[in-house]
């Protein structure tokens, strides 16, 4: 069988912000269709980064599920996994 990352480093940049308000959550998947949240939320409402730590990651498929509550901006997403 794969195996699987346990420890990821996912960093999220938040770039051009105008009046942004997004919610970033880790969540985990282990068929690629049914996702649950994984670990806390983090927000970025202005120009900047945030880190997610995630240990013990006992899923096959990890995505970053991000919700605009409000404004707008560019973000970007690097993950770095580690078995």
């Amino acid at each position: 069988g794969a195996e699987l990352y346990k420890v990821f480093g996912v960093q999220i940049t938040l770039a051009n912000s105008s009046s942004a308000n997004f919610t970033f959550t880790i969540q985990g998947s282990n068929d690629g269709v049914n996702f649950g949240d994984f670990g806390t939320s983090q927000v970025l409402s202005a120009n900047g980064s945030i880190l997610f730590n995630v240990v013990d990651f006992g899923f096959q498929a990890l995505r970053v599920k991000a919700v605009r509550t409000g404004g707008s901006g560019d973000f970007k997403i690097i993950a770095v996994g580690k078995q």
